[in-house]
């Protein structure tokens, strides 16, 4: 019984070193993705360019430290957590650690994505009018023949809406958008999970350590899932 007992530690010993060196080696950037720049998995046409071409040092914001042998952009395994169309802005998450990148884009991920989109179409809808587009928006919308899942949405103003989704179907946001009779103008990712956009400039990046960023995405120390925290700080 005492060997075997040891022989657990040791194994437990093992696994907790293992899963502390793959959180050492991983890396996870965040970025602030300028108009026109494409994510990964896009056809480049004419002189478009690619988001990872902006993490470079030059770009890092102020204050930030890098300090792996290899620039960001040559990281190995380097993926996107969620895509960004050409002709929209806002927050990118990027990783070399596919534990953090399926719980963000996993079919069965519950981590938000809010945006702000600017809209053009309303300007005459009266309040019980735009009200009914909202509650149409969070939860009576099909896209690809199937139902999307509830979304919180509201007016922040009489052009602009709050989205908050759980699910990252192409171009969702602007089909939602065209599905009821309007025209998404701009649209703007400012937080994934706990992570928000505030403080990081137009193309710049900033690296994040895995703990925390763990914590502001409602990941235990081991990885898994965890319910998610209220008033969590920001980036």
């Amino acid at each position: 019984a005492l060997r075997r007992a040891a022989s657990l530690r040791r194994c437990v010993a093992a696994s907790l070193r293992r899963r502390a060196m793959r959180r050492a080696a991983s890396h996870i950037l965040l970025q602030h993705k300028p108009y026109s720049f494409l994510s990964p998995s896009t056809n480049a046409k004419g002189n478009k360019q690619f988001a990872s071409q902006l993490l470079v040092r030059k770009n890092l914001r102020n204050g930030a430290q890098w300090s792996a042998d290899e620039p960001a952009t040559m990281l190995p395994r380097l993926q996107c957590a969620g895509r960004l169309d050409a002709d929209s802005t806002g927050l990118m998450i990027w990783s070399t650690s596919e534990q953090i990148v399926r719980h963000i884009i996993g079919a069965s991920t519950s981590v938000e994505k809010e945006y702000i989109v600017r809209v053009r179409g309303a300007e005459a809808w009266t309040r019980d009018r735009r009200a009914d587009i909202a509650e149409i928006l969070q939860s009576g919308v099909s896209l690809d023949g199937a139902p999307l899942k509830r979304a919180d949405v509201g007016w922040l103003n009489e052009s602009q809406l709050r989205f908050v989704l759980r699910e990252g179907k192409h171009r969702q946001i602007r089909r939602m958008c065209e599905y009821v009779g309007l025209e998404a103008t701009s649209v703007k990712r400012v937080r994934i999970g706990d992570i928000k956009l505030a403080g990081l400039g137009v193309g710049q990046w900033t690296p994040i350590g895995w703990v925390r960023a763990a914590n502001l995405l409602n990941l235990d120390d081991g990885g898994r899932r965890r319910q998610p925290s209220r008033g969590a700080e920001t980036t």
